[in-house]
């Protein structure tokens, strides 16, 4: 490499170079700086002086007003001897002392103006002791009570006694002390004030003397700074940017493909080592792809320890409430404790979308593909979405008369997502109005579909400008929408995401004041099975392991299966899973685990090592697995498959998910087989729920009461009861309904939602508050209502009701609700869930 003959500068290093053209500027503005701020002290602290002396100044003029006010107090009184004109003087002789006290505290610092200070106290109390006190006591006793009768030899005497007494007065008046002792007051006080006057003075010379220094520091400093640093930065960059231009050249070259030809350069600065770090290209972009292979793994490894750490607490607080909400509450206890649940659901849910926004970004969002029903998904997510919009007092209107594929292929609950954020902000920013999801499917081929939705508004609408950066990370229409109706904008990022990683793209089409419609197009495949039901099995007495190192994760899930009528064994490690599994093999005479749940993040072995040990003993293998993991990565179905898993759930998971994966697993058939790779969240979803037992069937000692005004409705209900043996009362309205379970002891009550008289809500609410006895307090009430509204279901749960039906009803779901809140004689029934 060739090096020519270059100036003293071009053998500094560029970081000298640097550091020398923004070090003596900066040493120069540091310079100055501190002397404007010397100055600025120097400035402030006069004027809090001059403050100080015209405070000082004020209090002795107020300490001369007092003094006249006493004497006014006292000449009244002397004149009229009228007590009311000793008012002043008292109110005087309280504000001295406050004033007089001040002043001392004020001059603390000049020890000559405290002495003055004192001598002026010093008088005033001579004055009151001296002159004031016998004025006045003399007056007085001139002024004493008339005795009637002019004979009388006391009147005679009185009169002498007032005469002396006003002689005296006149005596002290003559005297002119008390006018020696006010002369010499203001005396005093008028060299106090001279004093403070002169101080003023110094103080304000002072101040304008450090107000000039301070504008020629700014002026002329500034001045020299600026050619200083103006010179210094000429000399440095035209160094640098002569060396970069050849720099540049040689870069050119290298990008067109010649590495042949060096890059050459005059200096011997850093500019020499980034040419030869050019000539060696291929070592450092190998170089570089290593450290960006590792900043993504180290993000996702951040990503996934962020991710147990918050779900893990997580799940024990939604578990816990689950168990108390599960428990026998008070109406008021059951209300905090579901305020309480609402809460943390909505708390996961906004880290669910801070961890789905890191996953995109890192790549390492997994999206499934298994079959789900597309108006069951559509509906629910009106349903759940309904209560939020009655609050609001808005129409919302789903129209699917034009999806005509129900069984597709996807991530449904991506798809639940991407909906739920786009319509939640439809109800969000729309204050008047409705909230339109209008859905379509449009047939691509044999195999595929393209799914269309539609979500109008009419909120307030954004005005084109802002729509191109609507879908960009953190970005609203402006700040002031974020101050008036919260949130981030991340929620439209992480629906462009998905749509985007789902191969489908969103859109906006909006005017101010008129509202929006967003618009995303999606393909799916189209599932040609029919969809499986979920099986129907007894839990009661499954024998289930639990491996967790955490306690609140293993009480929650141990009360769950418990209440489901499961026998429960823990274990807080691997290694002591282990040997209650080998000790269990030992003894014959008990029966082996059906069902392990095991923890992922453990200690020493975490849960995929111990499902590999436990698969590899002939003994263990027999024993179904399910993994609960705080971490969800790219390719766990399939890893955990191939290890002997079952099932896989992120953590926190649903009761209902919980317990149909047990269904499923043990029930084993078709439906665990199509569980390729295993059983999953998703893949339950996809499931027609459960269907009743024909065998099951109930005694007549069963008593259950129908609330319902409709005739028609009350026959069917009534029929279908009694043809699984209930025995069933009829109430015609909510008040009728309360006096009859007053009367009766019933095991369950349907309850219709709109009647007269007294609707089912208020009817559920007094029943909850006791109205209905104590021991119906906590009966299972089971909502039917017409589904005419969304958001009727979080209105049942809201007024205390336990399930909920919609009319028409479906027979086979009624006997279902059954089944889980009825126990039937045979123990062929569920649990409910919470």
């Amino acid at each position: 490499m060739q090096k020519t003959k270059q100036s003293l500068i071009g053998y500094l290093s560029i970081r000298n170079k640097i550091i020398i053209s923004a070090l003596i500027p900066m040493l120069l503005m540091a310079i100055i700086a501190a002397m404007v701020y010397i100055n600025i002290e120097k400035t402030i602290s006069t004027a809090k002086w001059v403050e100080h002396t015209h405070s000082v100044t004020a209090e002795g003029h107020q300490l001369v007003k007092l003094m006249l006010d006493m004497e006014t107090g006292i000449r009244g009184y002397l004149i009229t001897s009228n007590p009311t004109f000793l008012t002043p003087l008292n109110q005087a002789k309280r504000a001295w002392v406050r004033h007089i006290e001040e002043l001392k505290r004020k001059v603390a610092d000049n020890p000559v103006q405290v002495a003055r200070v004192i001598e002026i106290e010093q008088l005033q109390k001579k004055w009151l002791r001296e002159v004031a006190d016998i004025v006045i006591t003399a007056r007085m006793e001139a002024s004493s009570t008339h005795y009637n009768g002019a004979t009388d030899l006391k009147t005679k005497q009185h009169k002498q006694q007032q005469a002396q007494s006003l002689a005296e007065v006149i005596k002290l008046v003559e005297d002119e002390t008390g006018k020696r002792i006010m002369d010499k007051i203001r005396a005093i006080n008028i060299r106090f004030i001279e004093e403070e006057n002169q101080l003023l003075g110094k103080r304000q010379q002072t101040a304008l003397a450090a107000a000039d220094r301070t504008k020629k520091v700014i002026l002329i400093g500034t001045l020299v700074a600026f050619l200083l640093a103006s010179l210094i930065a000429f000399l440095t960059s035209a160094n640098i940017l002569n060396n970069l231009k050849k720099l540049l050249q040689g870069t050119e070259k290298i990008a067109q493909g010649d590495f042949d030809d060096e890059i050459q350069v005059s200096s011997q600065d850093e500019f020499s080592l980034l040419a030869e770090s050019f000539n060696n290209m291929s070592q450092s972009l190998k170089y570089s792809i290593n450290e960006m292979e590792n900043a993504l793994q180290s993000k996702g490894e951040f990503l996934a320890s962020m991710s147990h750490e918050i779900r893990t607490p997580m799940n024990g607080v939604l578990g816990m409430l689950g168990l108390l909400l599960n428990t026998r509450l008070n109406k008021d206890q059951h209300h905090k404790a579901s305020i309480a649940q609402s809460s943390a659901q909505s708390l996961l849910s906004i880290i669910n979308d801070i961890l789905d926004f890191s996953k995109i970004e890192a790549d390492k969002l997994t999206l499934e593909s298994i079959p789900f029903n597309l108006r069951q998904t559509l509906e629910e997510v009106a349903e759940s979405l309904g209560f939020q919009a009655h609050e609001k007092e808005l129409e919302l209107v789903l129209d699917i008369a034009k999806v005509q594929h129900i069984q597709i292929k996807g991530d449904s609950n991506r798809l639940r997502q991407i909906l739920t954020n786009l319509i939640s902000n439809a109800i969000k920013f729309t204050a008047i109005g409705e909230v339109i999801i209008r859905a379509t499917t449009e047939q691509n081929d044999n195999n595929t579909i393209q799914f269309s939705c539609h979500i109008i508004d009419t909120g307030i609408g954004i005005s084109s400008d802002k729509q191109s950066s609507l879908f960009d990370s953190f970005t609203q229409a402006d700040s002031s929408t974020t101050r008036k109706y919260g949130g981030t904008g991340l929620g439209l990022t992480i629906c462009k995401r998905l749509t985007e990683l789902m191969s489908g793209k969103v859109s906006i089409s909006s005017k101010p004041g008129k509202g929006s419609i967003f618009t995303i197009n999606i393909p799916f495949e189209v599932e040609h099975n029919q969809p499986l039901e979920i099986p129907n099995i007894n839990i009661e007495g499954l024998e289930i392991l639990i491996v967790d190192d955490n306690k609140t994760n293993r009480e929650v899930l141990q009360g769950l299966l418990e209440s489901w009528g499961a026998i429960i064994v823990e274990a807080v490690s691997a290694k002591e899973a282990l040997q209650i599994c080998q000790q269990r093999s030992q003894q014959a005479h008990k029966k082996f685990f059906d069902i392990a749940f095991l923890d992922m993040q453990m200690p020493e072995m975490d849960g995929a090592d111990l499902g590999k040990k436990l698969q590899s003993n002939k003994d263990f293998a027999k024993m179904k697995l399910v993994m609960m993991t705080s971490i969800g990565e790219q390719g766990d179905n399939e890893y955990f498959s191939n290890i002997g898993f079952s099932a896989y759930f992120t953590k926190p998971t649903t009761t209902s998910d919980l317990f149909s994966a047990l269904s499923i697993i043990m029930a084993g058939g078709d439906t665990l087989e199509r569980a390729q790779p295993l059983v999953t969240s998703q893949y339950i979803k996809s499931l027609t729920p459960r269907q009743p037992t024909p065998k099951t069937s109930w005694t007549k000692s069963t008593h259950i009461l129908i609330v319902e005004d409709n005739k028609v409705n009350q026959m069917v209900a009534k029929a279908v009861l009694e043809e699984y043996n209930f025995s069933v009362d009829i109430a015609e309205h909510g008040g009728e309904a309360i006096t009859k379970l007053r009367a009766y002891p019933y095991h369950l009550v349907f309850m219709d939602c709109q009647m007269p008289i007294m609707d089912g809500y208020e009817a559920t609410r007094r029943i909850r508050a006791g109205e209905a006895g104590q021991s119906n307090s906590q009966i299972t009430i089971i909502a039917m209502t017409a589904n005419a509204m969304v958001g009727d279901k979080d209105k049942c749960f809201a007024a205390g009701m336990n399930d909920y039906l919609s009319k028409p009803l479906d027979i086979a779901l009624l006997v279902e609700k059954l089944q889980l809140w009825v126990p039937s004689p045979d123990k062929n029934t569920l649990k409910p869930e919470v």
